[in-house]
């Protein structure tokens, strides 16, 4: 039985591959042509990349494309979706990454990002395939990073949401987002904004995400979101071995400044970090004390998270990891004779 309706619903596009899912992107490896080429969202989701991982799924279930990752219950759901379905599709969500320009360095990052020669699509291509948008139901913008971009050049990727109404979710470091910015573009009714910090520590900050930003992104997201309409800015911490004992902070903040979300989200297990590699707890740095470090702390989030008003996300997702890890890591341990 399919357990993952993805390749019939998402379509994931980078500069340089195509799927429905970034573990599916980052699996398969999948190159194509992307932005010398396309000029609308169906040339992707209709070609045989997406034929082959639909008939799979349909045939075997999703175990036979994706393993029955640590993602599956995050995965997407839709029941009305037919699995059996021959007729050519349209996606009814994109992930599209809109450049690899980014002002942060963080030391987890796995996409090839630049500040000096980053690659980005030809203005033309990006304005044929926004044009092609009006049909898909929502779009999420990451990178790199939109805010990373020129104005012009953000203009371009939210006209459709904008023309259209799109529901829209940016990915962002929050580095070059500004109240001018924001008022520009986030407070269209279906524009949210996903914003990672990771800690309050400015050291921790540097150590984890580089050194820009960390002196003025906090207080400039505060003064957003206290202004901000309904719920529209959730905050990530993207837990490692540096900033696990920083995340009850940012849950406090978060509530302070009116965020009333914010997610935890455990580094992948497989990440290569660019520094300090000793903050892969989920991968081959996990040990007893890590995993044990990391069960009493959600405990304490999910307390934290209760007193502050703050709806915490990924906690299970969380856990799940941590216990794959621990799993994994007795696994190699040698025998004790």
């Amino acid at each position: 039985m399919t357990r993952c309706t993805r390749p019939w619903t998402d379509l994931y596009l980078r500069w340089d591959l195509a799927s429905c899912c970034c573990f599916l992107a980052a699996k398969r490896r999948q190159r194509t042509p992307l932005w010398g080429s396309l000029d609308s969202v169906g040339a992707v989701f209709n070609s045989p990349l997406f034929q082959e991982i639909r008939e799979e799924m349909s045939r075997e279930g999703a175990a036979a494309v994706c393993d029955g990752c640590l993602r599956c219950n995050d995965l997407a759901t839709d029941d009305s979706v037919d699995t059996d379905s021959r007729v050519v599709l349209a996606p009814k969500r994109i992930t599209v990454t809109t450049s690899l320009i980014c002002q942060a360095d963080c030391a987890y990052c796995q996409v090839p990002c630049s500040k000096l020669s980053p690659k980005r699509p030809p203005r033309a291509k990006v304005e044929a395939f926004c044009e092609s948008l009006s049909d898909v139901r929502s779009v999420v913008y990451t990178g790199g990073d939109l805010f990373a971009l020129t104005d012009d050049l953000i203009g371009v990727w939210m006209e459709p949401v904008v023309k259209h109404g799109l529901d829209c979710l940016i990915i962002t470091n929050g580095i070059g987002l500004t109240q001018v910015r924001y008022d520009r573009w986030c407070r269209h009714p279906g524009v949210r904004l996903s914003i990672t910090l990771d800690t309050l520590n400015p050291t921790v900050y540097r150590k984890q995400r580089g050194p820009q930003g960390w002196l003025t992104v906090h207080d400039r997201l505060a003064r957003i979101a206290q202004s901000a309409p309904g719920n529209r800015i959730q905050a990530n911490a993207t837990v490692t071995g540096l900033n696990l004992h920083c995340v009850s902070n940012l849950i406090r903040w978060a509530g302070d400044v009116g965020i009333t979300h914010l997610l935890v989200n455990p580094v992948e297990p497989t990440t290569r970090f660019r520094r300090h590699a000793h903050a892969s707890i989920f991968g081959p740095g996990c040990t007893e004390r890590s995993y044990l470090q990391v069960r009493l702390r959600v405990l304490e989030w999910i307390d934290v998270a209760a007193k502050a008003g703050v709806h915490l996300i990924g906690v299970e997702r969380m856990r799940r990891v941590n216990e794959a890890a621990w799993t994994a890591q007795q696994k190699e341990a040698p025998a004790v004779t």
